[in-house]
């Protein structure tokens, strides 16, 4: 590939990032997830992931799973007792601080402007988003299961 060519391809890969969409990922336990998210956010034209584990551990990559997109996200690790801080502090900044999770006030992800500042919050493996990161919300949003799994939950839904 000439010269050119690579950077007309590096110029349309720029444009379509989000430099407004940061996600944070509250108490992740797993380092593979964390990777497979890193690899989303480089897919989606995200730059900034934030997160936080449970033991203020810097969690591993694993570049088998980035497959190279852990060179082109930013990754900050918060200590877990400034969770809400950060938060605050995003909202300050004038970002939305929207939050994924199952409650009466979630309405669809397609639901958000996306071209407003915004701190997506995620839920880690085991008990999804905390309750302290919650009350922060600005607004709770869900994201529908397709596929097999929301097939699965209809007919069981029907028993």
């Amino acid at each position: 590939m000439s010269t050119e060519e690579r950077l007309s391809r590096i110029d349309r890969s720029l444009f379509l990032k989000q430099p407004t969409l940061y996600i944070m990922l509250d108490n992740v336990h797993s380092s593979q997830n964390l990777s497979a998210i890193i690899r989303t956010c480089d897919a989606v034209g995200i730059l900034n992931i934030y997160y936080c584990s449970r033991d203020n551990e810097t969690l591993r990559i694993h570049k088998t799973i980035t497959q190279g997109a852990h060179r082109w996200i930013h990754r900050y690790r918060i200590n877990n007792k400034d969770r809400v801080s950060f938060l605050q502090q995003k909202k300050s900044q004038g970002f939305q601080v929207i939050v994924t999770h199952l409650d009466e006030r979630a309405v669809s992800f397609r639901e958000i402007d996306y071209t407003k500042q915004i701190l997506l919050v995620m839920g880690n493996e085991k008990e999804g988003v905390s309750q302290e990161l919650i009350s922060e919300a600005d607004k709770v949003i869900y994201i529908p299961m397709q596929g097999m799994y929301k097939v699965l939950m209809s007919l069981l839904l029907r028993l």
